[in-house]
């Protein structure tokens, strides 16, 4: 039997995962990783060392959630409904996350530079070195967190657990999306800002509207 406990724990993992990932990608404490670490390991394995310490502990929240003993499916209907929204939502993510530059993204880039002798151009966004504003892009500026919380949101399999599993990622998408916009400010200035103002950052809604004004 869920009980509240169960529910302000997983809320707990939610919050430690969101602190720790807010916290490794802010400038101060890149600053603090380097003056400790060095240069070196900054460049080359800040990266892939990040992205293990979230792959751990999202792994506790996903093995928590699946532990949850009361699990029920949708009716057939809904759960086809839901089915077709969470797959598109699948497709959104992985062709938002393809048009970066994926090795880059995950660290492993960083660590054949470093193995390579510094061979190869360090980028200043993981992922990014230019700013990427077609595609999926175009019509909202962040597809990636929008795909993702259409899969979170849309399970057929719902329990109490994974309900609020929803909620705490979701909202964790949703919060994320303010940092990430000051580190892309921060690289990109005006040009960011520019596109900032002309894409929404969830719904299509402005995109279309433009693209219709000019006769596309």
């Amino acid at each position: 039997m869920i009980g509240m406990k169960d529910i302000f724990l997983l809320i707990f993992l939610w919050g430690l995962f969101g602190f720790v990932h807010s916290i490794m990608i802010s400038n101060s404490f890149r600053e603090m990783v380097i003056k400790f670490m060095g240069r070196t390991f900054e460049v080359y394995f800040y990266r892939i060392v990040y992205n293990f310490i979230s792959l751990i502990i999202y792994s506790i929240i996903i093995y928590f959630v699946k532990s949850s003993p009361e699990m029920f499916l949708l009716p057939h209907s809904l759960r086809y409904a839901f089915n077709i929204i969470s797959f598109m939502g699948f497709l959104i993510a992985i062709t938002a996350f393809s048009q970066t530059d994926v090795l880059e993204f995950l660290g492993l880039k960083q660590l054949w530079r470093f193995f390579m002798k510094g061979k190869g151009k360090q980028k200043n966004l993981f992922g990014y070195d230019k700013l990427v504003i077609n595609g999926m892009y175009r019509f909202i500026r962040h597809p990636m967190y929008f795909g993702v919380s259409l899969v979170f949101l849309f399970n057929p399999f719902i329990s109490l657990l994974t309900l609020a599993d929803r909620i705490c990622a979701v909202s964790y998408l949703f919060i994320g999306t303010f940092f990430e916009e000051k580190r892309m400010l921060r690289v990109f200035g005006n040009e960011y800002r520019v596109y900032k103002e002309n894409v929404p950052r969830f719904i299509p809604y402005k995109t279309i509207a433009v693209r219709k004004s000019r006769g596309d």
